[in-house]
């Protein structure tokens, strides 16, 4: 279910990217949520409730804060300033989050049970956010799993950089769940998120654990760490990892040009106009059937789970690759079970990002 939920938003990928936003309708893909950024109003209110109870009566510093909230900044940022202007511990560590080492462990302020958890839930996605932008993935994901999505005044901003802290690490199954949660969860997630969320969910289910591209994944992220002076054991094990994942690579790749019966993957030849049609499997929710494949392509039902964007990832990358040497009437039959439950506008804009995807594949 997780799968097809993600491959969902896949296909919603195809229109956003390619189309622009969506707008509110009654065919709306991605704004389905229940999580909404907090109003300036509403954050404003809480913001000065945590004031009062700090016992602030400084005039001087009230019109300060006033002058914050008469600014047009993100309101989370707001938030954040009047924070600092009333707790220097705040202003403190979030100064050493932009500029100073990076930490190894979750600072005290943001653990301490006895503030309120309207500050440390807000304090704590400022200074995550801040590391994110640092590229410090470990401790920037580790205070994000502290704070509850609900308390912080921008929901997006918590589950995009959550995501993309565990995409940096590597860590799938985690990624994919706040990337559905911030196109699902949050119903006015910037597009901005939406967009780049989307890139790294195709990206993901494109992953292999057992390539080179795994590889160069592990070894981004060593020298990432080691740009934060952090070669420890830690790190030792991931360059082990790749030792090893390289033997086995190599070892299979001898097997290969041994076994003289194992037959090396040829690259495709480009169509011919001249020839018969591809046979392919029509789909299932296709009215006309589709003739039947004696190759390889007979046990593999290109649009295995039809129409409404559940389309699991195998057949799309399948689909990609034998995309130029289609027909047009077999395209636009399996466009047809691509886009069942979809706007009918739309069925140009998967076509196309189709035809992108291939024209990049072979390209390569």
């Amino acid at each position: 279910m997780r799968k097809q939920r993600a491959i969902s938003i896949l296909l919603a990928a195809v229109v956003t990217a390619l189309a622009g936003p969506l707008h509110a309708g009654p065919n709306e893909i991605l704004r389905m949520g229940k999580l909404r950024a907090a109003s300036p109003e509403q954050a404003k209110t809480q913001c000065l409730q945590w004031i009062k109870a700090q016992g602030v009566d400084d005039p001087a510093l009230w019109a300060k804060l006033s002058a914050i909230w008469e600014t047009d900044r993100p309101v989370l940022e707001r938030v954040v300033q009047s924070f600092l202007l009333v707790n220097a511990d705040a202003a403190k560590l979030l100064a050493e989050a932009e500029s100073g080492p990076a930490p190894t462990e979750i600072p005290p302020l943001l653990r301490d049970q006895k503030q309120s958890p309207f500050f440390r839930a807000n304090l704590g996605l400022a200074y995550a956010k801040r590391l994110s932008q640092r590229r410090i993935y470990e401790e920037s994901l580790a205070v994000l799993k502290t704070i509850e999505p609900g308390r912080v005044v921008d929901p997006a901003a918590y589950y995009f950089h959550r995501a993309v802290a565990e995409f940096s690490l590597m860590d799938k199954e985690s990624a994919r769940t706040s990337i559905i949660a911030i196109n699902e969860d949050v119903a006015d997630a910037p597009d901005r998120y939406r967009r780049v969320s989307l890139v790294m969910l195709f990206e993901m289910e494109n992953w292999s654990d057992n390539d080179l591209g795994w590889v160069a994944r592990k070894m981004s992220n060593i020298e990432r760490r080691l740009d934060l002076s952090r070669g420890g054991p830690q790190t030792r094990r991931m360059q082990k990892e790749i030792v090893a994942k390289l033997d086995e690579l190599i070892r299979s790749l001898e097997r290969k040009r041994i076994e003289p019966h194992v037959r090396q993957p040829q690259p495709s030849p480009e169509p011919d106009p001249t020839e018969e049609p591809l046979p392919i499997p029509a789909c299932p929710r296709c009215k006309s059937p589709g003739p039947k494949s004696p190759g390889p392509m007979d046990e593999s039902n290109i649009a295995k789970n039809g129409g409404n964007g559940e389309v699991d990832e195998k057949r799309l990358h399948e689909l990609a690759q034998i995309w130029g040497k289609l027909p047009p009437h077999q395209r636009a039959s399996i466009i047809t079970g691509l886009t069942e439950g979809m706007p009918t506008q739309y069925r140009q804009i998967v076509e196309n990002y189709f035809r992108d995807l291939a024209r990049r594949q072979t390209s390569r």
